[in-house]
């Protein structure tokens, strides 16, 4: 009985369809929409970049997922398209594409239907497919809804969601939302998640209140999950102001600096000595960047690896001070004392060798040179950099 079952079962095993991977149509852009078009079928493209390592884990390890696979090849057109060559430059700007991966569904006319954005792993990927076959929860739905008006609180939720993943401004759904919500309501858990996941705006009463009130938070949620909150706007806040490239954005820092100082909350001083450090080095005003440098790491940063490299290096880039280059050096010392890498090692080889210290900076950046050597992720580009800075000090030709 086995042996006459045996056909049959490998038969049936065979007339079902087997995915190991997402199947990417290779056409031109044209023909992948004419072909979205003729199936009735939504175009997923995975938007990518050569140079992008999350793109490259979501190809090797949820692109090749059986269940990804089987989803996705049912349901959509699928096109992998590298946003810096041929029509992909075209795209990436139809779309305004400047984060990757992005995670784009478009229809066979060319209207982008629903999108998310960054790595994500096998169910959530399957769910963003999901939510953009949904017409009740595709972004493009959603964001005309709540353009006609539509404000109940499902609806919002709903909303906030899809531009989370898809990294929208939340700040207008979201203040819809807390518009009938009390002040004194807001610590409520209900409403503390949403300011977790949501709140951008440093400039929203919920988050002014929030740094008014932080003693009501804290009581509730610890006063260093608050002070986290508070501090991840602040520093997007002040880093928008600061990296911009016109004048009046950078100067807008120090009334930014001012709400900030008139809040309540632990960390504030710690927070503020962040973001001066930053703004001084904006503004080239060497002295100030330097002793805020100093205050910050000395109260609050002694024992933190990447803050004692970055601030090292930075003097080794701008300050000339000896004293304060010293100072700098033993950071970088103490920066690979803590967690023993090659970029700090190379910061502290630096730093000997302006300090005058050249055998000790050859010997330091010698062995910052075989680390990357033989660490199996080694950057090449870092390698090529410490050989040659190791033949400037030593007086060899390159």
């Amino acid at each position: 009985m086995k042996t006459r079952l045996f056909p049959a079962i490998l038969l049936l095993m065979l007339s079902i369809p087997v995915y190991s991977q997402i199947d990417f149509d290779h056409d031109s852009w044209a023909e992948i929409k004419a072909k979205a078009k003729k199936e009735n079928k939504l175009i997923f493209v995975d938007a990518f970049t050569t140079w992008c390592g999350p793109c490259k884990w979501m190809a090797k390890n949820v692109f090749t997922n059986d269940t990804v696979a089987r989803y996705f090849n049912a349901h959509f057109v699928n096109a992998k398209i590298d946003m810096e060559a041929g029509e992909g430059k075209d795209i990436a700007k139809l779309y305004g594409v400047n984060v990757y991966p992005s995670l784009l569904f478009i229809n066979g006319e060319g209207e982008l239907i629903h999108k998310g954005v960054g790595s994500m792993q096998v169910q959530d990927f399957v769910s963003l497919g999901q939510d953009a076959n949904n017409p009740e929860k595709q972004l493009s739905v959603l964001e005309k809804k709540f353009e006609k008006g539509q404000t109940d609180k499902p609806f919002l939720l709903t909303y906030l969601k899809a531009c989370q993943k898809a990294y929208v401004p939340t700040e207008k759904p979201l203040a819809v939302y807390f518009q009938s919500v009390k002040p004194e309501d807001l610590p409520e858990q209900e409403n503390w998640d949403l300011i977790v996941s949501y709140e951008k705006d440093f400039n929203s009463k919920v988050f002014q209140y929030l740094m008014e009130h932080s003693d009501k938070f804290a009581s509730r949620y610890t006063g260093a999950t608050v002070d986290k909150v508070i501090s991840e706007v602040v520093l997007q806040s002040a880093s928008k102001m600061l990296y911009s490239r016109t004048a009046t954005d950078i100067e807008s820092y120090p009334a930014l600096k001012k709400a900030v100082e008139k809040g309540n909350f632990k960390g504030k001083e710690e927070l503020l000595l962040s973001t001066d450090q930053a703004y001084y080095e904006v503004k080239k005003d060497t002295a100030s960047y330097a002793s805020t440098t100093v205050k910050y790491i000395e109260k609050f940063k002694s024992e933190d690896a990447a803050v004692l490299n970055n601030s090292a290096w930075g003097f080794y880039e701008k300050v000339k001070d000896k004293n304060l280059l010293l100072k700098a050096e033993g950071w970088a010392k103490k920066s690979f004392e803590l967690v023993p890498e090659s970029p700090s090692l190379d910061t502290y080889a630096s730093l000997l060798y302006i300090n005058g210290k050249k055998k000790e900076a050859i010997e330091s950046e010698e062995k910052a040179l075989r680390m990357e050597q033989t660490n199996p992720d080694g950057n090449k580009q870092m390698v090529q950099e410490y050989m040659d800075k190791l033949k400037k000090w030593k007086g060899e030709k390159k």
